[in-house]
């Protein structure tokens, strides 16, 4: 098993991550760069280190593999004053940004050339910000005012001398266009360091006091640039409606850069909306209703929405790159003390303008069972596929309604199926299938609706339909033989004519129910359901279906089942391919531990002790440092129920050199085995490797595997998490360790609240009595 090299040939990581190793040279590089970056700064991928320097610079639109080259000067660790910087993507030249950069950032004027030979010149604020000309590959060139890389309000010049205006970002005419630019060079800034008043009507269009409806005060350092980036605007009658903060404000047309706090108020005081931006981008969005409560919250990277959350309602959308690009998001639906209670993949329909299950949806009870529910989305791609085709051949009128349902006018061509084909839900033992349509016209006789399911072919099915006219049949081929399981039946259950109708077949144990309306008309014997499609079938009419769902009644051993397919090793296996440890710091499944541990896995769990017995839990990344070498997971398994609580106490104060300390982990399993291990020594140093004042230099040996572990003192208070240790041919007991005021800080970012433990009930106890409470909290890591 592979060690990880920390500084040249002198320090290793005692992760034990197999077939990992890391180069010598960038190791060197994460631990040696100066803390002059924040902690937000240093988790966001924007800010790329200038090739062989302690330097950094700002990329608004960070892409894979991105490098730079910096000609010009570096104050703090940023980038700053006149320069140019060399772009590159992927080892290949990109782009030449020459002119003015304020710590890491463009801003000013400047010039920026790129490989395919586009041109843009004039005033930057990350990109292109303000008065801008900007020259195509293509000869077309835009000329005018620009918001963070996109036109605002300019003139676009065709290569055939055709122009095209736009103001706002918005096409306008040329007069339109000539009104605005001699309204903006008329407007009067206000006089720098002077607090100015500005009145707006209820469009929030500038104008006069006399129909004013808001004001705004504002007090500029320069043209664009307000003190301590405040603004803020009044109702006429006095009360604050919006308090906001800018890095850039142009007042004739609101063109900003939000950057910070942003507030919104009722006229009566009450908070309305609350959201927050990090260079220029929503982090977060909040909204409460009229009566207070906190409605909606909005999760965001870098601008792009993460999570859509909905308390009152306890449920949530999150979002990904991949459901992104399809149109999809998660959903999450919780109770009211916040145990999951349904999730799956929703898809937003634009003609609906709303979200609708895609696939599977999963349902969790009380009691530990469950359900799987597939609801058709008739808008997605392999029904509409099949919809399509049956109108092309047929000649039918197919159209999409509102809140997912569908009307279709069979007309009279003769009976009409449709059958899912891609259905990915697989029958259980006990299911359901059911359906609601409501006939609109056709006749009362002849025409019929209902369900067909166990489809094979028109040999193989069963098929429940009703009349018009209050009648229902129940038929079973199979291998060509009629099995008439109800011949036309008059059913008082049935709303005739044209009514709204449910139809559900519900199979539960040995028995199989049809039922019309909620009351059982006909229960047979089962029988063996060999093909999971279904479908929908009608005879000459004009129906619309408001839904097809089909579900699978699991017990609680069906839904540990359904659980992700991996198998779960013992502690030790070799088949993980790497391990380490960690400490839980959080009663919900919160664990804190080292990057390099957990870097590249594409699975996690963790073990650690419950009731004196070892159990595994599956696990998920929540936050990664990478320049502090630490990571905190959750545990996310079913199973797991929330600790009930911590005993000992997360320190944050610098710990004395000489007290004592012992550290807990999961160190060589394979050959030292799974029970935990201690260690334990003094604090011999505050500082680390090169004098770090990340870390602490202790005496406790380490050994891979202890990587991500705790290092307690003797009080009980978690002061530390276990990262590295020198080779023992240079030196013997020398180990460091990250202090916990790092992993606050990386704790502080999550999208989460964590409450940590604050507990000194053991410290007065015997060393062997707190390991024995403390081992309960200390997780063995498992990544592959």
């Amino acid at each position: 098993m592979r060690t990880f090299l920390f500084i040249i040939s002198t320090i290793f990581f005692i992760g034990c991550k197999s077939n990992k190793t890391k180069k010598d040279e960038s190791l060197v590089i994460e631990t040696t760069i100066p803390t002059l970056l924040s902690v937000e700064e240093k988790n966001d991928s924007r800010w790329i280190k200038i090739n062989n320097s302690d330097c950094y610079i700002f990329d608004y639109f960070t892409e894979d593999e991105i490098t730079f080259e910096w000609e010009g000067d570096c104050f703090d660790g940023k980038v700053n004053g006149y320069g140019k910087a060399i772009k590159y993507l992927n080892g290949q030249y990109y782009s030449t940004y020459e002119g003015e950069y304020v710590n890491g950032i463009r801003k000013g004027k400047g010039k920026w050339e790129k490989f395919n030979g586009e041109i843009i010149e004039g005033n930057f604020f990350y990109v292109s910000h303000g008065k801008v000309k900007k020259t195509e590959v293509n000869g077309e060139v835009i000329e005018g005012y620009y918001n963070i890389g996109g036109v605002y309000t300019a003139k676009k010049t065709l290569p055939n001398g055709n122009d095209i205006y736009f103001i706002d970002s918005d096409s306008v005419s040329k007069t339109e266009y000539e009104n605005d630019i001699k309204n903006r060079n008329d407007f009067i800034y206000p006089t720098s360091g002077i607090q100015t008043k500005y009145y707006y009507d209820e469009n929030w269009e500038s104008c006069e006091l006399k129909d004013a409806k808001y004001y705004r005060l504002i007090n500029l350092e320069s043209k664009y640039y307000p003190k301590d980036g405040l603004v803020q605007d009044f109702y006429i009658s006095g009360e604050i409606q919006n308090r906001f903060y800018v890095s850039y404000i142009d007042l004739y047309d609101d063109n900003i850069i939000y950057e910070g706090l942003n507030e919104r108020f009722n006229n009566d005081g009450t908070r309305l909306e609350e959201s927050q931006y990090v260079h220029g981008r929503l982090n977060y969005l909040n909204k409460w209703d009229e009566n207070g409560n906190l409605s909606q919250q909005k999760k965001y990277d870098k601008g792009k929405i993460i999570e859509r959350n909905y308390p009152l309602n306890n449920y949530k959308f999150t979002y990904n790159d991949s459901l992104r690009e399809l149109g999809k998001s998660r959903y999450l639906e919780y109770d009211i003390q916040g145990n999951l209670i349904e999730e799956g993949i929703y898809s937003f329909t634009s003609g609906d303008d709303s979200w609708y299950p895609t696939g599977i949806l999963k349902k969790y009870n009380n009691d530990g069972s469950g359900e799987e529910v597939y609801r058709v989305n008739f808008r997605d791609k392999n029904w509409k596929e099949k919809l399509d085709k049956i109108k092309s051949i047929n000649t039918d009128e197919t159209n999409y309604l509102k809140n997912n349902a569908i009307e279709i006018d069979y007309g009279n061509s003769g009976t009409l199926n449709y059958i899912d084909f891609e259905s990915p839900l697989e029958l259980s033992e006990n299911f359901s299938i059911e359906t609601n349509f409501t006939k609109t016209s056709g006749p009362n006789d002849s025409s019929f609706t209902g369900i067909i399911f166990n489809y094979k072919n028109w040999d193989n099915y069963v098929s429940f339909k009703i009349s018009g006219n209050g009648y229902y049949r129940i038929d079973r081929e199979f291998e060509e033989i009629d099995f008439e399981i109800e011949d036309w039946k008059r059913s008082s259950k049935i709303n005739k004519y044209n009514a709204s109708n449910t139809l559900k077949i519900l199979k539960l144990g040995k028995k199989i129910h049809f039922s019309i309306n909620g009351e059982i008309v006909k229960s047979i014997d089962s029988f063996n359901i060999t093909s999971n499609k279904v479908g929908l079938i009608m005879g000459e009419s004009n129906v619309v279906y408001a839904g097809l769902e089909v579900k699978n009644f699991l017990e609680k051993e069906q839904i540990v089942k359904k659980k992700p397919d991996v198998e779960k090793p013992n502690i030790g296996d070799t088949e993980w391919a790497g391990s380490g440890s960690g400490i839980i710091i959080s009663r919900d499944g919160y664990i804190a531990t080292n990057y390099h541990v957990i870097e590249e896995s594409k699975y996690t769990e963790v073990s650690f002790l419950v009731n004196n017995e070892m159990k595994n839990y599956k696990a998920r990344i929540v936050k990664s440092d990478s320049i502090n070498d630490l990571a905190i997971l959750k545990i996310d398994d079913q199973e797991f129920e929330n600790l009930k609580e911590l005993n000992y106490n997360f320190k944050l104060e610098q710990s004395s050199v000489g007290i004592d300390v012992f550290t807990l982990g999961y160190p060589l399993t394979d050959i030292l085995g799974g029970e935990i291990k201690l260690t334990d020594g003094r604090i011999s140093s505050r500082t680390g490797i090169l004098g770090d004042i990340r870390e602490y230099q202790h005496t406790a040996p380490l050994q891979p595997g202890n990587s991500g572990g705790p290092l307690f003192d003797f009080n009980g208070n978690l002061i530390g998490i276990n990262t590295a240790t020198i080779k023992k041919e240079i030196a013997e007991n020398v180990s460091y360790s990250i202090k916990t005021i790092y992993l606050k800080n990386l704790i502080d970012v999550l999208s989460s609240d964590i409450s940590l433990p604050v507990d000194d009930s053991i410290t007065d106890l015997k060393i062997e009595e707190q390991v024995k409470i403390l081992s309960n909290y200390t997780v063995f890591i498992k990544v592959k």
